[in-house]
């Protein structure tokens, strides 16, 4: 007899667990949200750089500071949103210069209103770098 309430409790406790585990809040929900805002900025900024290419082997220079600076954020949104997954310490920051350079594309960006690539671009940068701003402190 025991034994069966030892194990009805062991089960009852192994229900339990997981509900009293999702009630809690997560220590690293930060860096969720700095992962998912950083993987949008690169998303945003690839999709840029492919409208920006055929413009570019047409010797059209006027975007040349924004697909600079588009395929920068590329690259430190991935780091960052890998960074920021992993849970490693340096994401935070990491989420400074991010920022720095979500801002720089974002500027760039602005500077082209009525192409709709590119405010859209600046629109992902400016929410990206206040994501980053955020999680940095």
């Amino acid at each position: 007899m025991l034994r069966r309430s030892f194990f009805k409790a062991l089960g009852l406790a192994a229900l339990a667990g997981p509900a009293r585990a999702a009630a809690l809040p997560s220590p690293r929900a930060d860096l969720i949200e700095l992962a998912a805002a950083a993987t949008q900025g690169a998303a945003a900024a690839q999709q840029f750089l492919r409208f920006a290419e055929p413009r570019l082997a047409e010797r059209d220079a006027a975007l040349a500071d924004c697909v600079a600076s588009a395929a920068e954020m590329v690259a430190a949104c991935d780091a960052l949103a890998g960074l920021a997954a992993s849970d490693a310490p340096f994401a935070y920051g990491f989420a400074r210069t991010a920022a720095d350079l979500c801002a720089v594309s974002r500027r760039d960006c602005e500077k082209f209103p009525k192409i709709a690539e590119c405010a859209a671009l600046a629109a992902a940068a400016a929410a990206c770098e206040a994501a980053c701003r955020k999680a940095a402190g």
